[in-house]
Parts: structure tokens; C-alpha cells; sequence
């Protein structure tokens, strides 16, 4: 009768047991992202795993493990694994209460430019004694975008000395309402506001305001990433620092301007990337992100570059061309932009750049 009861004891664990290890997951909702969408080069964030337990049972184990991506440096050890390939990850284990949410975090530092990009978890849920568990894959991918750091301010002033003083007064025109210097017979196609009824009296017959014509300076900015030679990576790094460098000036001299670059961009739907025209924090943002998304190779070359983004200007544009160097295909590209485009053109060169 003992061993009868011994038994039985054992066949309701095993089964208590398999039960455990099998509804481990089943309720077990997971998920991974950073703490933050961008990040400035050596800013410190977070990676969270989220843990959440939909069902009433209590989870006595729970495993996590998930990769970290190459180029980010943990702040902390404690809950970071290092296989023999070298390759880190954060992991860890836990138990849930029954409906409970939980998270997990790990502090990290961003040294690199780049698109860091979270894609496996690995979850494993176990019994209660620790004999079995059950392991699945949380596939999805959450990223990080990183700026590029910005370069000293002084190497750029003369580019805005021998360039804005001309652009400024040769960009752009628009009708300013405020300034007439005359009036002119009405057409039918002016709005009536326009009209001058006073004039219209005088003259017996309508009459609009004839506006002066004011400008608004503005600059197109060309990162050019085709380059051959050596040092090939930190030369381009450079070139992406320029170009943040550059268009934070214009933004603080209140100069809008457009952005292009031949580079591919790293989870980006885009092929080719331009920005237009624009000025503000939402319009700065948008080019960080997308030097931050920039690889290092490439999807055009420099006159092509030059072509698709300069066909439908008109002339006496005012032109920033970013470029790793100064070679054969720079001033090919300088002058097709001065001569078929009449472009005033100012180059910044990656390799006469301090870091």
C-alpha cells in the first residue's frame, strides 16, 4: 500500500511536472526595444525586455537571452553572458506572479555612428523543479539610430563667408506683400486683395499692387560617398560629421537648404536620399537620421548625384559639395555644377579635415 501510494505520488509530480514545463510559454507574452529612438555618439540608453504573464498560473522559472549588437558597449556586467565567439548577450532569470507585467533592463553606451538593430530573443520557461523547459524565439526587429558627432564650428566659418553673402541676394524669390513699389492693371488672375481701390478710382479702372520682390537664401548640401582610396571608413565618417556640422550652421544662421547623399541607407525603404528644402528642428532631425542610416556604400556616383538633384534648379544655385576627397571625380562634379548649372560652389574635402 506504501509503495502503491509512493507511486502515485510520483506519477501526479511527473505529471504536475510536464504540465509546468508545457504551460510555461503558453500565456507568456515577450517582447524587446531600445529606451530610446536616436542617440548622440557615447550617450548611454537602455535595453528592455518586456515580460508579460497572461494566464493565473504562478511561472516559477523563466530563462532570457538576447544578443547584443556589435559596437555597443555595456555599462554594466552583471546580466551580460560572453560566448566563445565573443559575441554578448543579455540574459538572465526570473519567476512571474500570475497577470503580473515585468521588465528587465540593461544599461548600454553608444560609441558608433550607425543603425544598431535588436532582432533575437530567446525566451525558455521551465517547471517548477527545474528538470524541463521550453524554449522559442522572439523574432522582431527594433533599432537604434546613432548621429554622427559634430565637428568643430571654426572649420566651416569660411564657407559661409564667401558663400551666403552672394546666395542671399540671388535665391529664391517670393512676393512680399508688405513692400509695393508700383501697381499695374488688373488681369483677372490676381486675388482681390491685391487690388488697390484707390488707385483703381484714380485711374478709373481696376488697378493691383505691383510687390518687390524679396529673397530667401537658401543652399542645396551634397554628401558625395564615392571613394576608393585608402582609409576609406574614417574618411567617410568624416565627411558625415561635416555634413551634420554644416547644416547645423545654416539652421543656426536661419538658412534653409536641401540635403542630398549618394550613400545606401541602412532600414530605410528609401533608394536614394534627399531632403528637401526646409528649416527647424523637424527638418535637422530628419538629416541626422539619415546619416545616421548611412552605410558605406553606394547607390550612385558623384555626377549622377549631382544630375538628379540639380536638373530642375535654376541657375545661381548656391552648392555645399561634401566629399571624401578632392580627385578627378570632385572636380568633374564641380565643373558640370558651375558650368552646365551656373551653381556657385564651395567643396570641403574629408581629408583636409580635423577630427
Amino acid at each position: 500500500m506504501i509503495i502503491l501510494s509512493i507511486i502515485l505520488i510520483l506519477t501526479l509530480l511527473i505529471l504536475l511536472e510536464r504540465n509546468a514545463a508545457q504551460a510555461a510559454l503558453s500565456k507568456l507574452e515577450e517582447d524587446h526595444f531600445f529606451s530610446k529612438a536616436c542617440a548622440e555618439p557615447g550617450e548611454e540608453g537602455e535595453i528592455v525586455i518586456r515580460l508579460l504573464n497572461h494566464s493565473r498560473r504562478f511561472l516559477p522559472y523563466i530563462r532570457f537571452r538576447d544578443k547584443l549588437p556589435a559596437g555597443i558597449e555595456p555599462a554594466q556586467d552583471s546580466s551580460v553572458e560572453t560566448d566563445r565567439e565573443g559575441k554578448q548577450y543579455f540574459a538572465g532569470t526570473t519567476w512571474m506572479k500570475p497577470r503580473q507585467a515585468l521588465e528587465k533592463r540593461l544599461r548600454v553606451r553608444f560609441e558608433k555612428r550607425g543603425r544598431y538593430v535588436l532582432s533575437q530573443l530567446k525566451v525558455a520557461g521551465g517547471d517548477f523543479l527545474g528538470l524541463e523547459e521550453e524554449e522559442r524565439s522572439f523574432e522582431a526587429l527594433r533599432e537604434m539610430i546613432v548621429f554622427p558627432k559634430e565637428l568643430s564650428p571654426g572649420q566651416f566659418q569660411p564657407v559661409f563667408g564667401g558663400l551666403m553673402g552672394d546666395v542671399s541676394v540671388r535665391r529664391f524669390l517670393f512676393d512680399d506683400p508688405v513692400l509695393t513699389i508700383g501697381f499695374r492693371d488688373y488681369t483677372g488672375r490676381e486675388p482681390l486683395k491685391m487690388i488697390s481701390w484707390t488707385q483703381s478710382a484714380r485711374r478709373g479702372g481696376l488697378m493691383v499692387k505691383n510687390p518687390d520682390f524679396t529673397s530667401e537664401p537658401s543652399v542645396t548640401v551634397l554628401l558625395n560617398t564615392e571613394y576608393d582610396g585608402e582609409e576609406k571608413e574614417e574618411l567617410l565618417e568624416r565627411c558625415f560629421s561635416a555634413a551634420r556640422s554644416v547644416c547645423s550652421l545654416l539652421e543656426k544662421n536661419r538658412t534653409s537648404y536641401e540635403f542630398a547623399m549618394n550613400a545606401g541607407m541602412l532600414g530605410s525603404l528609401r533608394i536614394y536620399c534627399f531632403i528637401p528644402r526646409g528649416l527647424g528642428s523637424s527638418h535637422f532631425e530628419a538629416v541626422l537620421e539619415s546619416l545616421g542610416r548611412a552605410s558605406y556604400s553606394v547607390n550612385c556616383g558623384i555626377r549622377e548625384l549631382v544630375r538628379r538633384n540639380m536638373e530642375d534648379r535654376g541657375s545661381g544655385n548656391g552648392v555645399i559639395l561634401i566629399t571624401p576627397a578632392r580627385n578627378d571625380a570632385c572636380l568633374d562634379a564641380v565643373r558640370l555644377l558651375e558650368g552646365e548649372y551656373g551653381c556657385r560652389v564651395t567643396t570641403i574635402a574629408g581629408k583636409e579635415l580635423g577630427v
